[in-house]
């Protein structure tokens, strides 16, 4: 009988090379497919595990997922995160960024930064965006923009509008 890792023709016993294999009694080395590698010729092929891939035959080793990309198949390249998410090697799937938070890197989440009273992000945002003049936002993970009531002013990112001065006018409400 032929042994394990080997091709076996009536006289000759021809080792498999690395990335093939071969069960005891086999004729032929088999190709290790996409999506698994093959560590040892004697040994049936070995699934990638989720957030690593092979994406061509005869691997003796899966990839690992690289950070700002998504590895959603074991057998397919990585596909980048867009702006506004991100991942960290090994990574089945993009991460959104959270609302209330600015995700400016696709690949490093110790970038990420909380954004600051006065500004927003509603999610999936590289930027906190600053409250406009004229408006108050009371959420940084919200884009609610509520106007100032006459009588009270914002010059832009505000929690909150300022009243007027007693005794004074505020005829516009962005200061």
């Amino acid at each position: 009988e032929c042994p394990a890792g080997s091709r076996c023709s009536s006289t000759v016993v021809t080792p498999c090379t690395a990335g093939s294999y071969a069960l005891a009694g086999s004729t032929v080395c088999n190709p290790c497919p996409a999506g698994f590698y093959c560590p040892s010729t004697s040994a049936l092929p070995v699934a990638c595990v989720p957030g690593t891939y092979t994406t061509e035959a005869n691997q003796t080793v899966c990839t690992t997922c690289p950070a700002g990309s998504e590895c959603p198949s074991t057998n397919q390249l990585p596909a980048a995160c867009v702006p506004g998410q991100y991942s960290q090697d090994g990574a089945t799937a993009c991460i959104n960024c959270p609302p209330g938070y600015a995700c400016p890197d696709t690949d490093d989440a110790s970038t990420i930064t909380q954004c600051a009273p006065g500004t927003f992000a509603d999610g999936s945002d590289t930027d906190c965006f600053p409250c406009p003049a004229g408006f108050f936002c009371p959420s940084t993970t919200e884009a609610t923009q509520i106007e100032c009531s006459p009588g009270s002013y914002s010059n832009g990112s505000a929690t909150v509008c300022t009243p007027c001065d007693a005794g004074k006018v505020c005829p516009r409400t962005d200061g």
